[in-house]
């Protein structure tokens, strides 16, 4: 189960596992977890972005302006804007997400 402050939760099956990712609320941060459909309740949560924490330090407001979710063949693709730009994520059947080069 989600924690209750989880909002805009987001969902990828990326080659028969289930990738989710949600902005954690309160708890602050995009968060995610990895695995079989029905393991994914006793999974814990991973922090990928901490939306609190900005120029080495810890700050009361949140970072994050938004953030989705693009299912792709054998992945799916994390995009999410923050005060600092947009960033882009490709998570694959390891559910690790490597950054995505990308050029302005």
């Amino acid at each position: 189960m989600l924690p209750r402050e989880a909002r805009a939760v987001r969902a990828a099956d990326i080659d028969g596992k289930v990738l989710l990712v949600w902005a954690a609320g309160e708890r602050g941060g995009i968060r995610t977890r990895f695995g079989a459909p029905g393991e994914l309740p006793s999974l814990p949560d991973a922090i990928f972005y901490d939306d609190h924490f900005r120029d080495g330090a810890l700050k009361q407001e949140s970072t994050l302006v938004d953030f989705d979710l693009i299912p792709t063949p054998h992945g799916a693709l994390l995009l999410f804007g923050t005060v600092d730009g947009v960033f882009a994520f490709f998570f694959d059947a390891s559910g690790k997400g490597v950054p995505v080069a990308t050029r302005m």
